[in-house]
């Protein structure tokens, strides 16, 4: 069995990131959604509690994303207040190792390949400290459709990641990319 080491909170009011000892996944990451069919029988209780929109496990932590919220919390408040210890008894029972059925999307767009390893070499690192990436998902007329993911998932600091961290940068690698749009489309911005 995984060891949990603890919950803390993201950037992201809406997130958080429960980090574990151990990898437990082989993959880098993995995303489940609430709009998105599951065949994980372990992902039900965590649906069942009613304020998660999305799941992302990446090797040794787990962020949960909560929907949004109807009214704005205080500065001082978190959406998370009375649930971590229901989340913390929750994943005490996931099965490890994860067996996880999935499938893995590989573009053959040799552009949009280069771009997600400058993605990965540069923006990840920073990324992932809070418990997200970016996904580049495709190309069109020179604009970059790129998927958040984790805690980067609807972050109030997402504009400013995506334009002065991602689009500025990257557009001097890339000077054929002229804008970002985001999407949140697991498979594809189609």
């Amino acid at each position: 069995m995984n060891t949990f080491l603890f919950i803390e909170q993201s950037p992201n009011p809406l997130a958080i990131k429960c980090v574990f000892r151990e990898p437990f996944l082989q993959k880098e990451a993995l995303i489940f959604d609430i709009n998105h069919h599951s065949t994980e029988n372990w992902l039900e209780p965590f649906w069942n509690l009613g304020y998660l929109q999305q799941i992302y496990i990446a090797q040794n932590f787990v962020v949960f994303i909560h929907q949004p919220l109807e009214k704005k919390l205080d500065s001082h408040l978190s959406p998370w207040a009375d649930k971590t210890h229901e989340i913390q008894n929750l994943l005490s029972k996931i099965p490890f190792p994860l067996n996880i059925n999935t499938y893995e999307y590989v573009s053959e767009d040799k552009e949009l390949m280069a771009i997600q390893e400058w993605l990965d070499k540069f923006i990840k690192k920073a990324t992932w400290i809070h418990g997200g990436e970016f996904q580049a998902v495709k190309i069109h007329n020179g604009i970059l459709f790129l998927r958040p993911d984790g805690a980067c998932y609807q972050c109030p600091y997402l504009g400013m990641t995506v334009y002065k961290g991602i689009l500025e940068p990257l557009s001097l690698e890339f000077p054929q990319i002229q804008n970002i749009q985001l999407t949140y489309d697991i498979v594809s911005a189609d």
